[in-house]
């Protein structure tokens, strides 16, 4: 037996991070991962502190952003790439009404410092900006692809080596003190699997709702904003001059094949926001590992003490990342209780069937 400190399964968001927080610890930790593209890849990468739908800050904004920011911030320092930058979300409003609503949110404290609940104006493209804009102020776009290129780099490069195995190639044992898969050995296993996590043996009781999403890269025949746009869907301009657009949200397709249909919906959003024509560039497809609370599943196994989960991030994976991350490492290394909101004990009896 090879033995490590951990050993996590997963190597999209939830799994690099966790992995790159364990080695600059000075933990030995062996990754595994299969071939299937994790859904970060595929994830269109704004950490917005607003829930724009619901016309309030993120859950937990105030505690999770600062982290967050933080948490890139030094990922780029010690990558040596910048990733993300900082930008602005223009909301086209849809009514003289919505506006006002905007207004009484950010009045009553509802939006914290990130909007005014101002009224403003945004040249360019647009072209449905009928009553204006409001815009949103701290949020970061995070290119996640060429991020987790360089940061599996960097595990690699300190030791943390990579393993592609197929889950039917895995085989598992878990004890109290320790945990086994093939010729390797480790004192805690960290599942981050995504959406996998729902035919897991030890996780497949937990109620997932895993949601897929499909975004676009469009090339516009027209200068574009330099902040990002939304109005049912993001609309995200990229250094290369293209943009992405989406996403889309279905619960009854869980496959990663982009599909006519999740296009459709998004061109369609596409030609609300401007007149300019473009092309389509890049089409893709991943499934959101969310969960029916909306809340991620941190922790260890009820009756499994070697075994330990983080996932559940649904579509606020790049906010959450950092706090869910740094809850599981109190957990695990400092025996701090996990915060009961993301606590996979919720889920005891489930998980005890």
């Amino acid at each position: 037996m090879q033995t490590f400190d951990f050993i996590v399964t997963g190597a999209g968001l939830a799994g690099s991070s966790i992995a790159y927080q364990l080695v600059k610890r000075g933990y030995t930790v062996l990754r595994v991962t299969s071939s299937a593209r994790p859904a970060s890849m595929a994830a269109y990468g704004i950490l917005n502190p607003i829930h724009i739908r619901n016309v309030q800050l993120t859950w937990k904004a105030s505690e999770i952003y600062p982290q967050a920011v933080l948490f890139y911030q030094e990922l780029k320092s010690v990558l040596k790439i910048n990733f993300f930058k900082e930008t602005e979300i223009y909301h086209l409003l849809g009514s003289k009404d919505e506006a006002v609503y905007w207004r009484q949110q950010a009045e009553t404290g509802m939006l914290g410092n990130f909007c005014t609940g101002d009224v403003e104006n945004i040249s360019g493209m647009l072209m449905n900006a009928t009553h204006g804009c409001i815009k949103i102020t701290g949020a970061l776009y995070v290119d996640i692809p060429f991020m987790l290129q360089h940061l599996h780099q960097w595990l690699a490069e300190n030791k943390s080596p990579l393993l592609v195995l197929e889950a039917e190639e895995q085989k598992w044992s878990y004890h109290a003190s320790n945990v086994q898969m093939n010729e390797y050995e480790a004192r805690f296993v960290i599942h981050c699997e995504g959406v996998a996590a729902t035919n897991h043996p030890l996780w497949k009781n937990i109620p997932f709702r895993p949601c897929k999403g499909e975004v676009l890269t469009l090339q516009f025949n027209a200068p574009i904003p330099h902040v990002i746009v939304h109005k049912k869907i993001f609309l995200i301009p990229l250094s290369d001059g293209t943009c992405k657009a989406g996403s889309t949200y279905v619960w009854d397709d869980l496959t990663s094949t982009p599909t006519p249909e999740g296009a459709a919906e998004i061109l369609q959003n596409v030609k609300q926001i401007t007149r300019s024509s473009f092309i389509v560039k890049e089409h893709v497809a991943g499934v959101r590992p969310a969960v029916a609370d909306r809340r991620p599943v941190v922790g260890l196994h009820p009756t499994v003490s070697s075994a330990a989960i983080l996932n559940g991030y649904g579509s606020k994976g790049l906010i959450l990342n950092p706090f869910a991350c740094n809850a599981l490492l109190e957990h695990l290394l400092n025996k701090t209780p996990v915060p009961v909101e993301i606590d996979v004990h919720r889920f005891n009896k489930r998980l005890q069937q």
